[in-house]
């Protein structure tokens, strides 16, 4: 005689709703928060921010130009955590020993990367010189730090000054205190002025 429940039937039925139930389940719950690591590719080149003939000014807390930046253009990678810059140039206040305000310094690139607020690397035909074009210095790479007035670089450097030459491998410069620390294979030219 047959029993009255079937089991195996019966459990075939559960297992077919419990297939259901969780297809549902899982399809509204990916419908509302799909994983974003399976449905989107981090794309390193992705752009998100571009911009044409960039000017930005910056002031200190007293309201006192600090520094000025342009460039050609500006395109920011966020899954690189940087921005890169086309001819950037920087016009810097730096200060004095006394922390009065010293000079003015302008530096040119044909490009940069800047990272994050505190670094600007710049590359290919870099020229810092200070206002009144005294000093001139040259290299091909240069990690510059604006809120400090700092920059170093370890490949070759050219140092110009009025008719001296100095060249050198790395360099250490701090813009407020006007101290240029030239590292290695240093050698210089020093032209006596006229009478």
């Amino acid at each position: 005689m047959a029993s009255p429940f079937d089991f195996s039937r019966l459990t075939l039925f559960a297992g077919v709703c419990a297939t259901v139930a969780m297809a549902l389940y899982l399809a509204l719950y990916w419908d509302s928060n799909p994983p974003t690591s399976l449905l989107s590719r981090r794309d390193a080149d992705r752009i998100d921010l571009y911009a044409d003939q960039v000017h930005v000014t910056k002031y200190d807390a007293s309201g006192k130009l600090v520094q000025q930046f342009w460039a050609t253009s500006m395109h920011r990678f966020p899954e690189r955590g940087n921005t890169q810059l086309s001819e950037p140039k920087l016009l810097s206040a730096g200060k004095d020993a006394l922390g009065k305000d010293g000079e003015l310094w302008n530096t040119t690139a044909a490009v940069g990367t800047l990272i994050g607020d505190e670094e600007i690397q710049l590359n290919q035909h870099v020229v810092v010189t200070d206002q009144a074009k005294t000093i001139r210095l040259d290299t091909e790479a240069l990690r510059y730090f604006p809120d400090r007035q700092q920059a170093s670089t370890d490949v070759a450097v050219r140092l110009s000054r009025f008719d001296d030459v100095t060249t050198a491998v790395g360099m250490r410069v701090d813009m407020n205190r006007r101290r240029i620390e030239l590292l290695h294979q240093v050698q210089s030219i020093y032209v006596q002025p006229q009478q």
